[in-house]
């Protein structure tokens, strides 16, 4: 079968996804990948089929002084018009489209041009689900009846407010009109996708009542596919290994760094802590020169180094969570913002770690956290070694693949039933 990748140049997204495409092209598939100037590399990395989507009105208009918001706009729509430029020309070239699930425009591509698609998720599927706390708490689950009323007037809020706002339901809007296609009836509408398909394990989820609308596999992972980082290695010095990063989107955080770094400063280790590429160089200089013992760099290869740390701070996204996963490695969660504080309650619920809210966190409400972890090391590394025990039995990537080809297989046999 021929798949195209459909999805942004958001990293989160992407080391997920090609990883997957992959997977896929091992068992003897082709994949197509729809990417951007700033995806390219990404793809080439993964060894994926790259159709270059960029368009010499995106480089334009991205160096003008537009706010980050319209620049997303605009990148937005002129990938949706460069895919359906390529597909009108290309006809009956893919069996089906992996579309991301977190732009619910691409969605309507597939709906155009008859090609059955597959929404994919990064994170937990469906989060404005009535079955949970709202995405933006780090509410635990509850089945009380005053938790599951409050949790479905908040979410029912947010779809509602979502869906008349938000930037990637309007351009939906826009274009099923334009190409005569129904709205959808509200945020979160799936549309005619064959299914909906998550990285995340079902064992990490909580007990929600909804989960037969999503197909759980496992995180994929596979380091082999992505840009690879150098690290200076034989600076570790035996110490018990504190791993730190913040993820790629939302990491321009100075103040969050310096706040692990006195943290673990009271604590006998080492750190290594993964700045981002918006951390001024000064700071990054500074750090290095006050705190010797420690490693700080921009980049660093996550996989590699959580297969030998204690444990983990980590900002509660999804991916660097389902790493610590695979891995067995606990977690203390510093959750910024997204889908994060609903990922840090999962990770207190399955006592995996702890979290401590940003507008709490100090260098001592840090330090308290840390210790606690340390000081019940077996508890959460066995709670951890769990899931990964549970994930090495069930690899991700290969269940991931083995659904997309057991759905798209069925939904091709369906339509050639109907056809005689």
């Amino acid at each position: 079968m021929h798949f195209g990748l459909v999805i942004l140049a958001f990293e989160s997204h992407l080391i997920p996804f090609l990883s997957l495409a992959g997977e896929l092209q091992q068992r003897g598939h082709q994949v197509s990948f729809f990417a951007v100037n700033d995806s390219i590399a990404a793809g080439k990395a993964a060894g994926v089929n790259i159709i270059d989507c960029t368009t010499p009105l995106d480089k334009e208009q991205q160096s003008q002084e537009e706010s980050y918001g319209k620049k997303l706009e605009i990148k937005y729509e002129n990938y949706l018009l460069a895919v359906d430029s390529w597909l009108a020309n290309n006809p009956h070239t893919l069996d089906c489209l992996i579309v991301d699930s977190f732009h619910h425009f691409l969605y309507l591509l597939g709906e155009k041009y008859q090609i059955p698609y597959l929404l994919i998720d990064t994170t937990i599927p469906g989060l404005f689900s009535s079955d949970l706390p709202p995405l933006s708490q780090t509410w635990s689950y509850s089945d009380s009846l005053f938790s599951r009323i409050r949790n479905h007037s908040i979410n029912s809020l947010y779809k509602f407010f979502i869906g008349m706002l938000h930037g990637d339901q309007k351009l939906q809007n826009k274009y099923a009109d334009l190409w005569g296609l129904p709205r959808s009836q509200e945020w979160g509408d799936t549309r005619v996708a064959l299914a909906w398909l998550t990285q995340v394990p079902e064992a990490f989820e909580f007990p929600r009542g909804d989960k037969n609308q999503y197909t759980y596999t496992g995180p994929w992972i596979n380091p082999s596919r992505r840009i690879q980082v150098d690290f200076p290695w034989e600076r570790l010095n035996g110490k018990p290994l504190i791993y730190s990063a913040l993820g790629t989107l939302l990491n321009n955080r100075t103040d969050v760094y310096t706040t692990i770094v006195d943290a673990c400063s009271m604590i006998d280790c080492q750190l290594v802590l993964s700045v981002g590429s918006f951390t001024p160089q000064e700071v990054l200089e500074n750090f290095q020169n006050q705190h010797p013992q420690f490693i700080f760099v921009r980049k660093a290869p996550q996989v590699e180094l959580l297969q030998r740390a204690t444990l983990f701070i980590t900002h509660g996204g999804a991916n660097s969570v389902l790493e610590a996963l695979q891995t067995g490695v606990p977690m203390v969660a510093i959750p910024l913002g997204n889908d994060h504080p609903t990922i840090a309650a999962r990770i207190s619920y399955h006592k995996l770690g702890v979290y401590v809210p940003l507008k709490k966190l100090n260098s001592q409400r840090l330090h308290q956290a840390v210790v606690e972890v340390l000081d019940n090391i077996k508890l959460y590394r066995e709670n951890a070694l769990g899931f990964s025990k549970i994930i090495k039995e069930n690899p991700g990537l290969t269940m991931g693949a083995e659904a997309i080809e057991r759905i798209v297989t069925s939904a091709i046999n369906d339509k050639l039933k109907i056809k005689n």
